[in-house]
């Protein structure tokens, strides 16, 4: 098993604009299973909705 480092929070970004939603969730465990690892993830700590677009 390779080398993982522990995150208490992911953040996820939505699209490729610079302005895009993204959200800052917890991560509550990683597991690794047969050269796949596994983000257990919990509550959401922060949401941004970026511009709309028209």
């Amino acid at each position: 098993m390779g080398y993982f480092r522990r995150f208490d929070a992911i953040r996820f970004y939505v699209g490729y604009h610079s302005d895009r939603d993204s959200a800052v969730v917890q991560v509550l465990d990683t597991t690794y299973e047969e050269g796949l690892v596994t983000y257990h993830l919990g509550a959401d700590f922060e949401c941004t909705q970026g511009a709309a677009l028209s």
